[in-house]
């Protein structure tokens, strides 16, 4: 398990998600867990917010809040990752064990 207490400073830091617009990623698991539970069996894994690409939405939200080297590409209107998604992943996974405050799952 990642450091809790080295992500939870991280979890109200604002980016822009595609989906949600303005977030942080303490709105972003709150509002993705309540869309879980409001539509239940209809819950749509790959597009819970209308939109695939969610997960490459919260890759990019680790870049914007700096935990992640990448950048935005002008050019593309893009962000782009610059470091290989395991570990993105690995910055996911610590602010989502912040979010739970450490719970094992």
């Amino acid at each position: 398990m990642n450091d809790v207490r080295y992500y939870e400073q991280f979890l109200d830091v604002e980016w822009e998600s595609f989906d949600l617009g303005k977030t942080t990623f303490r709105y972003y698991f709150t509002h993705l867990l309540r869309t879980l539970l409001t539509e239940g069996e209809g819950f749509s894994g790959k597009r819970p917010f209308g939109n695939s690409g969610w997960d490459f939405d919260m890759m990019t939200g680790v870049v914007q809040i700096g935990l992640a080297r990448g950048g935005y590409d002008r050019e593309y209107c893009e962000w782009v990752i610059s470091e290989d998604h395991t570990d993105v992943w690995e910055h996911i996974w610590g602010l989502f064990d912040a979010y739970t405050k450490g719970v094992a799952l």
